[in-house]
């Protein structure tokens, strides 16, 4: 995590055990210093108003992107992917596996001019992808994408899913315009109004100066059992969770979400995620994200989510349990993705909680947001 300097807060016991971090109590936190401006900046963004094609171009050249996309194609089923430098030649290549299927791979023969973001289960509903690249000048550009499209409206769908490899055989450029297009080789392909493609950049030598793009709006640690962590935050459209917790026995973390302050624990929740590779299971018209399967503890894990007022909350997971201690003992991992199915409001409030065995011992929790 990067550091923020220490913080201290208040915590306070609720009904069921709860530990709940309300925002009086985050103004009332010290900092034994700011952080540096030296981590992720927006370099640029397109934001649709009405139906169209999606570029971001002219952006300054960093050795390290980030690319947020959240999208819907006006028509259609489309596979999605992205165009970089206006180069729509055979020099991209692809590795993907969709809803934890075979992997498959799409070399440049294929003529498909893109580095993909999804293989064809973005169909025509909303999506949201986080693609991580290394942009280095005189190298191919290597990109990490995960996706998630929300299938079918409601929480009794469980959302589709994507892990991919790409790379963009250019060694003379970096990259300074990213197109949303269609992997098929439509780059005319139109996107509903809303649609938005955000990129981040940042330097190995990334100078102290302008503003980070995400901004951290709850930190808390805490050594005290309880059944649930909750937190209000104040409402971003990207979120970035990491936790860490352990437990006195077996331990699977679940996620909830909620608006207005207080969390909703209704059946409005729904997941897909594999553990250790295997099948993808399924759940719909849950409680809550689910990942499925106890581990023993601690857990560390990570999650994106794009967190519009008007669309259903997607989230891209992912976490690793210990399991037994030592190097001799391999940990376990969990890929999720999941959806929370609200089209109201933003979520304000979140809540790790166990539904494994035992109960928690102990939790570091920190949200990072951004418009």
């Amino acid at each position: 995590m990067e550091s923020d300097g220490e913080f201290i807060m208040a915590v306070k016991y609720l009904s069921g055990n709860r530990i709940w971090g309300t925002n009086a109590e985050r103004l009332a936190m010290t900092t034994a210093g700011s952080s540096p401006k030296t981590s992720w900046k927006e370099l640029d963004r397109t934001t649709l108003g009405t139906d169209g094609t999606l570029t971001v171009s002219g952006f300054d050249a960093k050795d390290n992107l980030m690319i947020l996309g959240h999208y819907k194609p006006v028509s259609g089923n489309v596979t999605s992917g992205l165009v970089l430098n206006s180069d729509t030649g055979d020099n991209y290549s692809n590795r993907r596996s969709l809803n934890g299927g075979t992997d498959v791979t799409v070399i440049d023969t294929d003529s498909k001019p893109c580095i993909q973001t999804d293989g064809g289960y973005g169909g025509s509903e909303f999506c949201y992808f986080v693609t991580t690249v290394r942009n280095n000048t005189d190298e191919e550009k290597l990109f990490i994408t995960h996706f998630d499209g929300e299938s079918d409206t409601g929480s009794g769908t469980a959302p589709n899913r994507e892990e991919s490899v790409g790379k963009w055989a250019n060694t003379a450029n970096q990259i300074t315009t990213i197109q949303l297009t269609d992997a098929d080789g439509d780059t005319a392909q139109e996107w509903a109004s809303g649609s938005e493609v955000v990129v981040l950049g940042c330097d190995d030598d990334e100078a102290d100066s302008g503003t980070n793009f995400w901004e951290q709006l709850v930190s808390f640690a805490s050594t005290s059992s309880a059944n649930t962590y909750d937190t209000t935050f104040t409402a971003k459209k990207y979120l970035w969770v990491e936790f860490y917790a352990t437990n006195s026995g077996s331990i699977q973390p679940e996620f909830t979400l909620g608006s207005g302050g207080s969390v909703d624990r209704g059946l409005n929740y729904c997941s897909r995620g594999s553990v250790d590779g295997y099948t993808d299971w399924t759940r719909i018209n849950e409680d809550a994200i689910e990942s499925e399967s106890n581990t023993l503890s601690p857990v560390y894990g990570s999650f994106f989510i794009i967190n519009k007022s008007d669309t259903e909350k997607l989230a891209i997971g992912k976490w690793v349990g210990q399991e037994p201690s030592g190097s001799a003992n391999p940990p376990t991992r969990r890929q999720v993705v999941g959806k929370w199915a609200n089209t109201s409001a933003q979520a304000n409030a979140i809540s790790l909680e166990d539904s494994g065995s035992g109960t928690f011992t102990g939790c570091q929790f920190r949200v990072w947001g951004s418009n």
